[in-house]
């Protein structure tokens, strides 16, 4: 529970402080394209031993 608490206010906290951040566009562009390259690392590296017995 103590986790937990201090998870959310760290994140509400961490909101707050990257709220100027985040008012312009480019710094949404770079997160989404973080996120993108984040996602497809783990698809990749969920799918990778599966082509890899296909592929030899």
């Amino acid at each position: 529970m103590t986790a937990s608490i201090l998870w959310f206010f760290s994140l509400s906290l961490g909101a707050g402080f990257l709220a100027p951040l985040f008012r312009k566009p480019l710094a949404w562009r770079l997160l989404d394209g973080f996120v993108c390259l984040t996602m497809w690392g783990i698809a990749t590296s969920l799918l990778w031993p599966k082509l890899q017995h296909y592929l030899s």
